[in-house]
């Protein structure tokens, strides 16, 4: 295929959903471009050309004549002890706090007015306010009462160029929400009405070409009605011409539905053509702060038949050389010079090779004699290169062996799996040994890169991130796609603080449009560092970077050390298709057996303070009473007993909450068909602390064990976690670590579910599946919600989305009996996971079908079982004033015809198409505020 792709304006800083121009960069790719726009500040953007049939060009660039910036940690700029707040009054909104004299926040802006949105309370103090270096005024923001999103300052300046800083100068408390910025010379012209426009763009695609179909991206700025995109167009034409001819109109739309973030294909038909223009009169909905119209599109592609791509022949390669490959992926290795060289990492579906260059794989350098301070360099040799195969799939070890006196040898693995899903590849360290000591250990110094990567893509590709969003609440930004251009350089570090929600999960993924490849690293602590130089497409260096956590500092003193796993993946489609096909080969091979096997898991998790106190204090009369009203018949299948229950050893009861010891709520768990979860304080990852918790397990009658601070961790946590896999039966383990401060590979292979944010309420937590869905399996993907009084539906089905975790910790009550309200809602939406979300949700694909949460928009994702043509899809509106929304469905059969039945809404049920479902789409209607629906989809035979 070949594609022109054209990036308009992104005026607000904003998440991607599908492909788009990151907020502040201009794709300027491509072929010739001209644009013409009613507003007078698009400044246009250079071209270029790009390789393989693909063209793409810049748009036009503007900002909004007065732009509100939601200020987050990530915005940079702050200096002291600024961290994340959040207020159960604005649902969904993030504040900065920060309370010591001198801590400061300083922005630079161009404009002529600039105002501070924050707060103010009882505990706030004094902020000093600076423009420029000079103080404009001390801004006293203690008051009575808590008031939220207040201005508190606001100037009027010369047009240009601006610094403005905050200082705390009093004790006391300072937040941030926003900044509101104006600049007066940016206007609309006084002759446009409001939605129409006068623009359009011609791409030029330097010769005449065949051409099918044309298809808008929209970008990821909601109208601020919240129907959608902003700045789509509603009223527009494509003409074409050959030569010098004239224009002659292909295809004329008026009243095009607003698709949210779905890319809208327009058929031309087969013909030949040299321009495309689109023109526009219309568009939708402006953004919020926006006080102008303007065409604003992520990317316009332009397709047909181009050439064909291939991957590097075999016999180029030299011998001797080894090939294997997945149903996704396939890699070639030599061994040239005495050391392993990647020649191959193929797509297999499109043939593209991602290598930019044979790729050599470093073999450690270095020997350090055992018992001897000085190291000494050393060279290596192929021993042994073993192929193997079974049911599961296909591995390569190539061992090499060092020429010194240090006896120790040194593997490269690779392992390609039957079915679809990525390479792995790790490394093994057999360090021999003679009498009672080891010869000699590796040094690793400076850290080596465990895989470093040349790659060059098909067209302009970005790169997407994924953040844990993690910690005390979801983050303003988590998912993050930059556009990849000369000079680029984005790492993905897979640790950090908690204000700075952890870091981010260890995968990162390159979009190249109709297909892409993901990276993705095992371990704990590191990063993912890339890069990009060269002319276009660009040429993108990845490289995995362990950290001092790692075990590949330096290997083991003795025997054999397995270094963790990096995976390699290619996959045709978008990303989400890329996603599915990862996370289903992680389940199936990686994920512990105790999920795999079991077709109740996830289970359905209730927890709650059991007190009738706010806070940790657990009672065991009030566990008692809820364990004989079995939860009011709920239909939870485990409960939870988390913080607090403990005496000061940490390891028997509390005597006063708890007379008769846990035993009693293990007895009563079970007597009353419920698996107890209990969480043990930890204090070491050692082999002798794990066997003590092996015994109390069995004693207290617990089934999972929950960890939170001081989860298990490093090489001596995860020996721990695997001998008490091996060795207690129906070993279980739930993962909390301040809210999924560990949210990565290596745990997961130990943990039947991971928790996935520390605060509780619908959005938020929407917020972190969004994002982290991409990374892990959503079964393993805990959502744990305890705001549920006040929309108890919508409340319940936002933890529904992955494994269900419902909790009561709002000092009003401790079991559903004591807030009548809800037990229906809880047993029938137990029920409906139970029995058709949780089956969809271990054998179907996950696809993300709107933008990340706001608060504001409607939000869904779909299930899509492929073999069953079974789908649901769980749709959420928090607070939009618009209630019918047209929804797009992916990945569905395109003859087939399918029923789609409203669980709530049986008067919308219709049928339909798969393909009249995912290109026309269909209109869902929701009023009111914080309501959802699950839609579900099966095939039909008429």
């Amino acid at each position: 295929m070949f594609a022109t792709t054209v990036c308009a304006a992104i005026g607000l800083a904003a998440e991607p959903s599908t492909r788009q121009e990151p907020s502040g960069v201009n794709l300027a790719l491509g072929a010739a471009v001209e644009a013409r726009s009613s507003m007078e500040s698009h400044p246009r953007t250079a071209v270029r050309h790009l390789t393989d049939g693909i063209m793409a060009a810049g748009g036009y660039q503007s900002r909004p004549s007065r732009l509100r910036i939601p200020v987050g940690l990530d915005l940079g700029g702050f200096t002291g002890g600024w961290r994340n707040a959040f207020y159960k009054e604005a649902k969904g909104v993030t504040f900065v706090r920060a309370d010591k004299v001198d801590d400061a926040f300083e922005y630079t802006f161009e404009g002529d007015e600039i105002a501070w949105i924050g707060t103010r309370n009882s505990d706030h103090g004094q902020v000093e306010v600076s423009i420029d270096g000079k103080v404009e005024a001390t801004v006293d923001t203690r008051t009575g009462k808590l008031e939220l999103q207040k201005e508190l300052f606001r100037r009027k300046l010369a047009p240009g160029k601006h610094v403005f800083r905050l200082r705390i100068s009093t004790p006391g408390i300072t937040e941030i929400n926003a900044l509101e910025i104006a600049d007066s010379r940016i206007s609309a012209s006084a002759s446009v009405k409001p939605g129409e426009i006068d623009e359009w763009v011609t791409i030029d695609l330097g010769q005449e070409r065949e051409i099918h179909h044309v298809r808008l991206f929209p970008a990821w700025v909601p109208a601020r009605e919240g129907e959608g995109a902003a700045s789509f167009p509603l009223d527009y034409r494509v003409l074409t011409r050959t030569g010098q001819g004239e224009f002659v109109v292909a295809k004329a739309v008026v009243g095009q539905v607003n698709p949210g973030t779905a890319p809208v294909t327009v058929e031309l038909g087969r013909q030949r053509a040299r321009q495309v223009r689109l023109e526009v009169t219309r568009v939708s909905g402006r953004a919020a702060g926006e006080s102008d119209d303007r065409l604003r599109l992520a990317e316009i592609e332009v397709l047909g038949p181009g050439p064909a791509v291939a991957r590097l022949a075999p016999a180029a390669v030299p011998k001797p050389n080894w090939r294997l490959q997945t149903a996704d992926t396939a890699i070639t290795v030599a061994v040239e010079d005495g050391r392993p060289v990647l020649h191959e990492l193929s797509a297999v579906h499109t043939g593209w090779n991602w290598l930019a260059a044979p790729t050599p794989i470093a073999l450690p350098p270095r020997v350090k004699v055992f018992g001897v301070e000085d190291h000494q360099t050393v060279t290596w040799s192929l021993q042994e290169a073993k192929e193997t195969e079974d049911a599961k799939g296909r591995r390569l070890t190539l061992r090499f062996v060092c020429g010194e006196v240090p006896k120790m040898t040194f593997s490269c693995v690779w392992w390609a799996a039957v079915g679809p899903g990525p390479i792995q590849y790790h490394e093994e360290i057999d360090n021999q040994v003679e009498g009672n000591h080891p010869t000699g250990m590796l040094v690793f110094n400076p850290i080596r890169e465990r895989l470093d990567i040349a790659l060059r893509p098909p067209r302009a590709a970005a790169l997407w991130r994924f953040h844990k969003d993690a910690g005390g609440g979801g983050r303003p930004k988590s998912l993050y796609l930059d556009l990849l251009a000369d000079g680029s350089l984005h790492e993905a570090p897979f640790q950090g603080g908690k204000d700075q929600g952890y870091g981010f999960i260890p995968m990162v993924a390159l979009d190249a449009g109709s297909h892409g490849l993901y990276l993705a690293g095992e371990w704990q602590d590191g990063r993912f560092r890339v890069e990009a130089s060269g002319p276009d497409p660009v040429q993108i260096r990845v490289a995995s970077l362990p950290g001092s956590m790692s075990p590949t500092n330096t290997a083991a003193l003795f025997g054999l050390t397995r270094l963790a796993p990096v995976y390699l993946g290619a996959y045709d489609g978008e990303v989400d298709d890329g996603a599915n096909r990862f996370k289903r080969w992680f389940f199936t091979h990686k994920s512990p057996a105790q999920v795999r096997d079991d077709p109740t898991e996830p289970w359905t998790l209730f927890t709650a303070w059991w007190s009738r106190k706010p806070g940790w204090v657990q009672y065991q009369e009030v566990f008692t009473k809820a364990m004989r009203e079995r939860l009011s018949d709920t239909g939870f299948e485990s409960v939870c007993i988390d913080n607090g229950w403990w005496n000061k050893d940490l390891w028997t009861a509390d005597p006063e909450r708890w007379p008769d010891g846990m035993q009693i709520a293990g007895r009563l768990a079970r007597e009353n068909g419920f698996k107890l979860t209990l969480y043990f304080k930890r204090s070491n990852s050692t082999m002798a602390w794990g066997k003590r918790l092996s015994q109390k397990m069995k004693e207290y009658g617990a089934t999972t064990y929950r960890s939170d601070f001081g989860a298990p961790s490093g090489p001596a946590g995860m020996a721990m976690l695997d001998w008490l896999i091996a060795n207690h039966p129906g070993f279980r383990y739930e993962h909390c670590d301040e809210g999924g401060k560990q949210k990565d590979f290596v745990m997961a292979q130990r943990a039947s579910g991971i928790y996935g944010i520390d605060v509780y309420d619908p959005l938020s937590n929407r917020k972190m599946f969004h994002v982290s869905s991409y990374c892990l399996p959503p079964v393993q993907l805990q959502c744990p919600i305890d705001d549920i009084l006040r929309a108890p539906v919508y409340a319940l089905r936002s933890s529904m989305q992955g494994a269900m975790y419902i909790g009561m910790g709002f000092g009003k009550g401790a079991m559903p009996s004591e807030c009548p309200v809800l037990i229906e809602p809880m047993r029938n939406n137990v029920a409906l996971f139970k029995n058709r979300l949780r089956p969809l949700m271990r054998s179907g694909d996950l696809y993300h079908l709107t933008l990340r949460p706001d608060g504001v928009n409607w939000d869904g994702i779909q299930y899509q079982d492929p073999v069953t043509g079974k789908g649901a899809v769980m749709l959420f509106k928090p607070n939009s004033k618009v209630d019918t929304r047209r929804i797009f469905l992916k990945k569905l059969a395109r003859t087939k015809t399918y029923a789609l039945s409203f669980q709530d809404r049986p008067e919308q049920n219709l049928r339909k198409t798969g393909a009249e479902l995912m290109d026309d789409g269909f209109d869902v209607t929701m009023t009111g505020e914080l309501v959802s629906e699950i839609i579900w989809i099966e095939e039909s035979d008429s």
